[in-house]
């Protein structure tokens, strides 16, 4: 085996259809690549089960998009960053150290996370909404407001949120929003006309998990993939950043919404 038995490696960004490197005789192209490793990677549940974790907290996401989020917390600078779908609060103790790292919030050491935030308009915050409550944050997690008394679509659900922001409009922006918890394509098309106006212009809605009923099972039900087709046929004021697809694999192909 020697350097000739490889083919000449290019971006995905300048040619779709590129042959990769691979054996003589077995070319794929890169986009066939990419799905055959996006379905390996996912259906080895490495990043579900406990396996993939943020300071040893459950995260159950691609790597790769946590490396985006940090990408874009470090551009944009969002002041309150809304997710739905807490699970065990790994992503969102991720996302609240992201505003410390990037002087957005400033930590509160021994001060108490409760239900009703402690302070408005002090730090850059965390809202993170789940119908259950089985995460744990550490005391010292006083930038994360968790909310788990009612469905992310709930009403008292959203009052909570357009309170907080009507209190410290001026503080809590820009706006970010990560929807991440019921994928099925109703809730996803609900929690998107509710969640997209409280998103500033410049910064992201971003719908999780946009691979199941696209590079997964394209041909089962509809999930978050179609409620996004659906809302961007109504809402100009959005459009997919594909740039931040450019790690190759992610698990929200079309799934970053940019407001304009």
């Amino acid at each position: 085996m020697d350097d000739n038995d490889f083919k000449t490696y290019e971006s995905i960004n300048t040619s779709p259809v590129q042959m990769v490197p691979v054996f003589k005789g077995h070319e794929k192209s890169e986009k066939q690549i990419i799905e055959d490793f996006h379905k390996l990677y996912y259906n080895s549940k490495v990043w579900a089960n406990g396996l993939t974790k943020y300071r040893n907290v459950e995260t159950a996401k691609c790597p790769l998009d946590m490396w985006v989020y940090q990408e874009i917390i470090m551009q944009i600078k969002p002041k309150l960053i809304i997710e739905t779908g807490t699970y065990k609060g790994g992503s969102a103790m991720f996302m609240a150290d992201m505003l410390w790292f990037n002087d957005i919030a400033s930590p509160y050491p021994g001060q108490q996370v409760s239900v009703t935030p402690s302070y408005y308009g002090n730090s850059g915050l965390v809202v993170t909404i789940d119908i259950t409550s089985i995460a744990q944050f550490p005391k010292y997690y006083s930038n994360v407001w968790y909310l788990s008394e009612h469905d992310s679509t709930h009403k008292n659900t959203i009052e909570k949120i357009m309170t907080l922001i009507k209190r410290s409009e001026k503080y809590y922006n820009p706006v970010m929003v990560v929807l991440d918890s019921d994928h099925s394509k109703q809730h996803v098309a609900r929690e998107l006309e509710l969640y997209a106006p409280f998103v500033t212009p410049g910064s992201y809605l971003i719908v999780e998990d946009t691979n199941v009923d696209t590079v997964i099972h394209p041909d089962g039900e509809p999930g978050a993939a179609s409620a996004v087709k659906e809302f961007l046929k109504t809402h100009s004021e959005f459009f997919i950043d594909k740039d931040c697809e450019k790690y190759f694999l992610t698990f929200n192909p079309n799934g970053y919404l940019r407001r304009k």
